[in-house]
């Protein structure tokens, strides 16, 4: 017997042995063989085609209670509601789901109707008949499209042997990697523009900087030449007398030798004395013009050499010995041992004189004035202390006497250049150059290092 849901009244059931005839014969089923096959558990049946319907059994075997077999019961579900949820879930073009038996046949497809409608041989037959391949093959020559452009997932549904088959496109699956990919070039791109970018404004802007530095060296190497003839400028007078006076006496005793020999009146002790007084006037201007040399011309590239102080000292101090004579200033150097520097002659020099001026400058109008060079050794460097018998200087102006262009003297009598071209040449040499607001008298002090 068979029992069914009326289709106008579900809840009416109906009893009918239509099936139990010979044309049907259900015995030889598959339903009815494979459930008197499977036992207590019941197996779900392979879909099949009915009446215009496609569905799907469970058959389960049941038993008398001698345990023998007494029959089968069996619940058929028709797969409507099944296709219609498979349609109503496809819809994104780029994306399908579908349903197929284990054997591979077809229960629900979005593309049914399609290819029932352009496929000749589906006339009369059923789409359970049909498999996913069929359909592929039909539907690819329609849509021009083959399985290297999808990307397919399978779900198996283990109690049916059923599967659910999810085939996308790639390139809707890939759209967010294609377009985080898209991004990540523009950034890629972005980062190497602006790397480049900034790699240009780097260089240029060292070029400029190197281009700035040069045009500020050579300012700064015309500051220092204009200071040095300034310097030069104010020790001419004195230097054209220091030498003027040894060339003096040296004419003289030549004048008197010549003039003893005339006579034959030479003596050899006095030819003696006269000529040595003759060799050191010569050295005295040897010594005046070694110093004007050497302050003259530009050291800013030279070398480092060791130079020591007690040298540099004698070089320095004959260019400005005479201005401090007719100052009446006293001029002291107190004694320091055989002291050697890595530095440039010249530029050291030149602060020398530098600091030696502005004391002459500042002292020259009291009574007593003084000058004193003091050295100063220590572990890995040499001080320098130039003092003189001022008072000192103000605070405010303490504050401003390193700056270029400042200067306390009066219109004409200072360039204003001397310190702050003094304070860069001590810093070149790593050293320092300061102004002690500490001392009872007016001092500068020069550090500087052993080694460069």
């Amino acid at each position: 017997p068979y029992v069914h849901r009326d289709l106008v009244n579900s809840s009416k059931k109906i009893l009918t042995y239509e099936w139990n005839t010979e044309s049907y014969n259900y015995h030889n089923q598959s339903w009815y063989k494979q459930g008197m096959a499977s036992g207590y558990d019941g197996v779900f049946v392979e879909p099949y085609f009915d009446t215009d319907l496609v569905y799907v059994t469970l058959a389960k075997s049941f038993l008398s209670t001698d345990k023998s077999m007494k029959g089968i019961i069996t619940v058929d579900m028709v797969l409507p509601q099944l296709q219609n949820l498979v349609e109503a879930v496809n819809n994104n073009e780029d994306e399908i789901i579908y349903v197929q038996s284990r054997d591979g046949y077809l229960l629900a497809h979005p593309q049914k109707n399609i290819f029932l409608k352009n496929n000749s041989s589906s006339r009369g037959k059923s789409f359970i008949d049909y498999k996913i391949t069929d359909l592929k093959s039909a539907v690819s020559q329609i849509e021009n499209r083959t399985d290297d452009d999808i990307i397919i997932y399978r779900e198996n549904i283990d109690q049916l042997g059923w599967q659910v088959v999810v085939e996308s496109q790639k390139k809707y699956v890939l759209r967010d990697s294609y377009r985080m990919l898209k991004v990540i070039l523009v950034g890629l791109i972005v980062f190497w523009i602006g790397l480049i970018y900034f790699i240009y404004s780097q260089i240029r802007t060292k070029k400029i900087k190197k281009k700035i530095e040069q045009s500020e060296r050579v300012h700064q190497a015309q500051l220092v030449h204009n200071s040095k003839l300034a310097t030069l400028g104010e020790f001419s007078s004195g230097i054209a007398h220091e030498i003027n006076t040894p060339l003096g006496v040296i004419y003289g005793k030549i004048d008197l030798l010549i003039h003893r020999i005339s006579n034959n009146s030479v003596s050899l002790d006095n030819m003696r004395v006269d000529l040595e007084k003759i060799k050191n006037n010569a050295e005295r201007i040897s010594k005046i013009v070694r110093g004007l040399k050497a302050f003259s011309r530009d050291g800013g590239l030279d070398p480092f050499v060791k130079m020591s102080l007690k040298e540099l000292f004698s070089d320095t101090f004959s260019i400005s010995s005479e201005k401090i004579k007719s100052k009446n200033i006293n001029f002291e150097t107190t004694k320091f041992g055989d002291i050697s520097i890595s530095c440039r002659p010249t530029q050291i020099s030149q602060v020398l004189l530098n600091l030696i001026n502005n004391s002459i400058d500042a002292i020259a109008l009291q009574q007593n004035p003084w000058i004193k060079i003091e050295v100063v050794s220590a572990l890995d460097h040499v001080k320098i202390f130039v003092t003189d018998s001022g008072f000192g200087i103000s605070k405010e102006i303490a504050k401003k006497i390193m700056d270029p262009f400042f200067t306390t003297k009066e219109v004409g009598h200072g360039t204003g250049l001397g310190l702050s071209i003094s304070f860069g040449i001590i810093a070149g040499h790593k050293g320092v150059l300061s102004y002690n607001c500490d001392s009872k008298h007016t001092q500068f002090i020069i550090q500087l290092p052993y080694e460069q």
